[in-house]
């Protein structure tokens, strides 16, 4: 078990596999393109810029993966975010709606071949299981279940019926369920760290604990100029990838993002026969509802249990309790569990649930507003983004289209926002 070494306490990191870091910024330099992030999106777009040859500065305020990146629950889902498909179908075209859906498949290919590619360690494991709690939920599962027949989903794809489930989940709090095998789960923070060594291998320089406080587009005449605490970085183009830490030093894009916070909780390590029995088919899991509950196994048995998704956008001084007993209604002999972490992370949030792309001037892109489902999007967020700089993007230029409604940046308005918007769909899941 390693020690934090400024990264937040979790069951990731203590258990990150490298423990390499990067130096601060203290020097003005120039390069191609300067990424301001070092969560997925900054680092997939790094990644495919670089092994194009392309020179790449990344800048981080923190740690490599020190938001979301390093903290979610390691998910990983097909799709580019909720709906796209019949978003763009509406506000586009047909086809508009159907390249989106294939996109959102490639999500999970494009994450798939970097982790082969690179044999980075992340604990990569593939099962996904979606549960339904209500006759509603199971309905939604039989129309799911029917448009991926229709768009020949790829892997094994299985509606479970009720009397099936014990095979699945060891709980009787469900009604039925949808297993993927294209779908599964990883080590998030042990991913990001595994890219940025990747990165660092290809020649990207990396610098940490560099927090971008002055950021000036590029012009005709004038490079990107991003000022940092001690130092400055002169960019031809310039990708911000902050997501909901970058609205102090990018206030124009503040308005596409609500913050919110997601938690988790890590048991002590369980017997393997409990393991077994809980998830025997070691799948990740979560339920239809609009606040969720999402877990796994560890590959140390832990149960690790995320949830408690703040919408008013305050994070919980301890959420642990509420976590544990979100847990025990489902999986009831858990109760006496030790609890050996805890942890909570600020996300990008967008009123629509689509990631939110695009430039806000010739040579200064964006990518934000995962809304807790990023860990496979961002990667196709960061391949379009590439594109889109050396070649031009056509998948690019669609999402860019589906914009979100604008929230103004004031926190008690926000707050109203993402109430209204929870209470609204939690509502809608009775009917």
């Amino acid at each position: 078990m390693l020690e934090s070494t400024s990264y937040p306490e979790s069951w990731y990191t203590a258990t990150r596999n490298l423990d390499i870091n990067y130096p601060a910024l203290e020097e003005e330099i120039t390069t191609d393109v300067c990424i301001i992030g070092a969560g997925f999106s900054g680092l997939a777009t790094a990644l495919f810029l670089a092994e194009q040859g392309t020179n790449v500065v990344l800048i981080e305020a923190e740690k490599i993966g020190w938001g979301a990146s390093g903290r979610n629950g390691g998910q990983i889902v097909f799709g580019y975010g909720q709906n796209t498909s019949e978003l763009l179908s509406k506000t586009i075209s047909i086809e508009a709606g159907e390249r989106a859906w294939q996109l959102g498949l490639d999500c999970n290919t494009i994450l798939k071949d970097v982790i082969h590619r690179y044999e980075i360690d992340c604990d990569l494991s593939w099962g996904y299981l979606r549960l339904a709690m209500t006759s509603r939920q199971e309905r939604h599962l039989h129309t799911m279940m029917e448009t991926w027949n229709k768009r020949e989903m790829p892997g094994k794809t299985t509606f479970i019926e009720n009397r099936v489930l014990p095979n699945y989940i060891g709980s009787s709090s469900y009604n039925a369920g949808v297993y993927s095998d294209f779908d599964g789960h990883l080590h998030p923070l042990n991913l990001a760290l595994g890219e940025a060594k990747v990165l660092n291998d290809l020649g990207v320089r990396i610098f940490e604990d560099t927090m971008a406080l002055n950021i000036e587009d590029a012009t005709q005449s004038k490079k990107a100029r991003i000022t940092t605490p001690h130092g400055i970085v002169n960019a031809d183009t310039l990708v911000l990838c902050g997501n909901a830490y970058l609205d102090k030093a990018e206030p124009r894009i503040r308005w596409g993002l609500i913050p919110g916070y997601s938690c988790m909780i890590a048991t002590e390590s369980l017997s393997d026969e409990t393991a077994h029995r809980l998830i025997p088919q070691n799948t990740a899991v979560s339920d239809m509802r609009t606040v969720l509950d999402y877990y796994r196994l560890s590959r140390d048995k832990r149960m690790l249990w995320g949830g408690l998704g703040h919408w008013s956008g305050n994070d919980t001084p301890n959420p642990g309790p509420h976590l544990y007993a979100r847990m025990l209604k489902i999986f009831p002999e858990l109760e006496g569990a030790k609890i050996d972490y805890t942890w909570s992370g600020r996300i990008g949030i967008s009123s629509n649930l689509n990631p939110q792309i695009g430039r806000l001037a010739p040579s200064t892109y964006y990518a934000q507003a995962y809304s807790g489902h990023g860990v496979a999007s961002c990667h196709l967020s960061g391949k379009m983004i590439s594109d889109a700089i050396l070649v031009g993007s056509e998948d690019f230029e669609m999402f860019s289209k589906l914009l979100p409604i604008k929230v103004p940046p004031i926190k008690l308005v926000q707050q109203v926002a993402r109430a209204w918007g929870m209470n609204s769909r939690r509502m809608m899941e009775w009917f």
